[in-house]
This record gives structure tokens, C-alpha cells and sequence, in this order.
């Protein structure tokens, strides 16, 4: 038999569970993808400022133009995608993605 703390941190991890605060594995899971594809549009802004000779030592505005543009294609985090759609610096310094690029985009991510 656990000790009365052991047992209390279950019960409490289970009614956060049953409550929807803490993520069950199921959630846990979903989070990980969601990082994951973040490191990839990472990947893509980093790869495609170097190659494309962007001097912005930060990336973050890139990263949030290509956030929004393949966040429905992608399957990224809703959230992730409504905060990239209001970075006006994003959208002042960067054109969206269409057509073949955006295409082209998706499918580096993907391979990220």
C-alpha cells in the first residue's frame, strides 16, 4: 500500500485528467507533434533565410510568416497560427507564401 502522499498525487493527476487541465498521454502526444513541427518551421525559416542571403539575425517574424501561411497545410497548433497571423512585422517584411513555393515549403517541412 502507497503512502497517503503517493496516493494523493494520483488522485489529484486524475481529477486534472477527468477536469481536461493536464493532458492525459493522448494530449501529451499531440504536444510533442505540435514541437516537432515548430522545429521544422524552424528548419525551413532558418535553411530558406541563409540560402535566400536574409541578413535578420532573428528569424522570429519569418517564422511566424511561414507559420501562418502552412499552419493549415501542416496541421500546426491553431494557437501557433493565430498568433503568427498578427505579427505585423511579418507581414510588412515578408510576402505570403502561394502556389509552387508554398507547395515546395510543405513539403520540406514534411521531410523535416
Amino acid at each position: 500500500m502507497d503512502c497517503q502522499a503517493v496516493q494523493a498525487r494520483v488522485i489529484e493527476r486524475v481529477g486534472l485528467e477527468i477536469r481536461g487541465v493536464v493532458p492525459n498521454f493522448r494530449g501529451a502526444m499531440t504536444a510533442l507533434a505540435g514541437e516537432y513541427k515548430t522545429m521544422a518551421i524552424k528548419m525551413l525559416a532558418t535553411a530558406w533565410q541563409r540560402k535566400g542571403g536574409d541578413d535578420d539575425d532573428n528569424p522570429t517574424h519569418y517564422e511566424n510568416r511561414l507559420t501562418a501561411d502552412l499552419g493549415a497545410d501542416l496541421g500546426l497548433n491553431e494557437d501557433s497560427v493565430r498568433l503568427a497571423e498578427l505579427d505585423q512585422h511579418a507581414k510588412e517584411r515578408h510576402s505570403c507564401l502561394t502556389g509552387k513555393r508554398k507547395e515546395e515549403a510543405a513539403e520540406l517541412c514534411r521531410k523535416f
